[in-house]
């Protein structure tokens, strides 16, 4: 009996039609968000997290309103901090508010069904220091953080400054005014994360940037609708001194849509609404440590709370360049660039082992969802009998007699693979306490030791010698070391965390590190362009190398070396995931919320993909749940 002739099947309406007869598993969203929260920015809308039970801090000159307290003119109903302050005092009722204040609020814990905050259930506490100037402006600037650190029985990981004060005369950016000592003292003795707004506009105002232990936020603005570019009005001429450099990283920064006082919704711009999305994104990732630390999870203790690492995490999984679809890059979302239009590749950073951070870019541009592929893969030790995994991070709290901490890498790399690499650690600053109280009052001060030098090396696997290693991050003025480097030949390799001859052996750190590993293991089956999610732009390639791809890139998401109807079963299945569910494994899982896609959207979708030619097609229009409808804006332009 002969075989029957079988038609051809387009794989394209193979997709369209089980994509309308099936109701696929999709993460929800609102109708409206604000690109700075999605695709086009630090994508942190389909994490299945919103800060519940996580406390968070604000300190600013003014507060933002508190309904039911205040006046409606001075708030917003849909704005409600858990608790306001006036330094370390109880609030004045409509006095001490401001509109600044009320727009961070909004965009960390806004309730806006349109404009929700990133951090939409975590509680805030807020306080005004209102005095302006360096005298006594540093002390009811330190007073009003010390009463925010010490809320919610200590146990709050991050505090947004969205505000600087000038610097007194005669004096330089070198980290040791009373403001930038007592910001670092604070975030050791209370373990707080403090995330401070870069310089900008006109300047005037830079401290505490010159402080060591907090993140500096830069802005970054729209380019053919997404955020990958430093915005012009980044102040980068009020630096620290010397080689130091102030930015830590950069975010979303300009003509964001806010809810304002009296609701109204206002558009702002500058760093002071970049820094809130920094803290927010930490007040996630605590969320999901605190779940997996109540479960008891393998790799998860107190140490994930620890803000050099959350720190070490935010910085080491920033977009620099965007990753081709092969892994080598790390699957980066985007690459960012400066207003001449270079890269962090182009940056003294990544041509000098003494030079960690870009002084224009930091480390990079805040991406929530690779935080959290970052942090959720637990705690690795260093010297373990074990090799640490191909992304991971670790805490130590002293060095051992050797003073070094080994690495070793479990996979291979691919020549030209990059590894990232980020090391963090506190500056050591005492507080001279008159009165023994352990808590600082405003007749007191502050007095720092020596920086704590330590170093970060890349070698081959069973090096013996620091000068085998093939790069390097030494510098001996900043408290953080990064490497984001091409390992020269295919291998497996390890890095070292060394102490510097000087420095005590007590001194603890943070690392984390995410490598492109040969398996491409970290990316979810479906991904064919790398980018951490599984949309309409991946199933092009498989399309278009159905039959005759071999390779992941090109549609082959089971591995078997053709591309099929199997791995078109495997994009199905993922389709509108993201890289954040690969926390699945965990004993405690990211809960990603789902909802059936209405039917109308699903032909209109389907309708669209037949309509339009594939290769003239700008998929992130299509993919569903991705559609931005613009809100309406109510009041003003603000730019600060």
């Amino acid at each position: 009996m002969s075989s029957p002739i079988l038609p051809r099947w387009n794989p394209q309406i193979v997709f369209m039609v089980c994509l309308a007869s099936q109701t696929l598993a999709m993460p929800a969203r609102a109708m409206v968000i604000d690109i700075a929260l999605g695709e086009g920015g630090i994508r942190s809308t389909d994490l299945g997290l919103t800060g519940e039970g996580v406390a968070i801090g604000q300190v600013e000159l003014f507060r933002p309103g508190q309904p039911g307290f205040d006046s409606d003119e001075l708030t917003h109903p849909l704005i409600q901090p858990a608790s306001v302050a006036l330094r370390d005092l109880p609030p004045r009722k409509s006095l001490h508010t401001g509109v600044t204040a009320e727009h961070v609020a909004g965009i960390l814990i806004s309730q806006d069904e349109n404009l929700r905050g990133i951090v939409p259930d975590a509680d805030l506490f807020a306080s005004a220091y209102v005095t302006p100037g360096t005298d006594p402006g540093f002390q009811h600037a330190l007073l009003a953080t010390q009463d925010i650190a010490r809320r919610n029985d200590g146990d709050l990981p991050v505090i947004n400054h969205s505000w600087g004060k000038p610097l007194e005369p005669g004096a330089r950016l070198d980290g040791n005014s009373l403001l930038s000592l007592g910001m670092d003292w604070m975030a050791q003795e209370y373990e707080v994360l403090h995330v401070f707004a870069g310089n900008f506009g006109s300047g005037g105002s830079p401290l505490p940037t010159d402080s060591y232990n907090g993140l500096v936020v830069g802005a970054a603005e729209l380019t053919g609708g997404v955020f990958s570019r430093i915005h012009a009005e980044n102040r980068f001429q009020e630096d620290a001194i010397g080689p130091r450099t102030t930015i830590s990283l950069v975010a979303p920064g300009s003509g964001l849509n806010v809810l304002g006082r009296g609701e109204t919704t206002d558009t702002v711009t500058g760093t002071i609404y970049a820094a809130p999305l920094v803290t927010g994104t930490a007040a996630l990732l605590q969320e999901y440590a605190e779940k997996q630390i109540r479960a008891e999870s393998p790799g998860w203790s107190a140490s994930a709370r620890r803000p050099e690492v959350l720190k070490a995490v935010l910085l080491n999984s920033t977009d620099k360049v965007a990753d081709t679809g092969d892994g080598r890059l790390l699957g980066m979302d985007k690459t960012i660039s400066t207003q001449e239009g270079t890269t962090w590749l182009d940056s003294p950073a990544a041509q000098s082992k003494t030079v960690p951070l870009d002084p224009r870019l930091g480390a990079g541009q805040l991406n929530a969802e690779r935080a959290l592929q970052q942090y959720s893969s637990g705690e690795s030790e260093a010297n373990g009998s074990q090799a640490v995994p191909t992304i991971g991070w670790d805490w130590q709290a002293s060095f051992d007699s050797e003073s070094r901490a080994r690495y070793v890498i479990s996979e291979a790399l691919p020549e030209n693979a990059y590894i990232s690499i980020t090391l963090t650690w506190n500056r050591d600053v005492s507080l001279v306490d008159h009165d023994n109280d352990g808590r600082y009052d405003e007749d007191e001060s502050f007095t720092a030791a020596a920086l704590a030098d330590l170093n970060l090396y890349l070698l081959p696997e069973g090096a013996r010698r620091i000068e085998e290693h093939v790069w390097a991050s030494t510098s001996l003025e900043h408290n953080v070391e990064h490497i984001f480097f091409p390992v020269p030949e295919e291998g497996r390799y390890e890095f070292w965390v060394e102490l510097a001859d000087g420095t005590l052996a007590d001194q603890g750190y943070a690392v984390a590190w995410w490598t492109g590993a040969s398996s491409n293991s970290s990316l979810i089956p479906g991904d064919a362009d790398g980018d951490g999610d599984v949309d309409l732009a991946d199933f092009r390639p498989f399309k278009e190398n159905f039959g005759i791809g071999t390779e992941r890139s090109q549609g082959d998401f089971d591995g078997d070396g053709d591309v099929d109807l199997a791995d078109f079963q495997l994009f199905k299945e993922n389709f509108g995931r993201t890289s954040a569910d690969l926390v699945a494994a965990a004993p405690v899982a990211t809960s990603i919320a789902v909802a059936e896609p209405n039917s109308w959207l699903l032909a209109l979708v389907a309708g669209l993909a037949l309509l339009i030619p594939w290769r003239c097609r700008n998929p992130g229009i299509l993919a569903l749940g991705r559609v931005k409808f613009d809100s309406p804006i109510k009041a003003g332009s603000v730019t600060c």
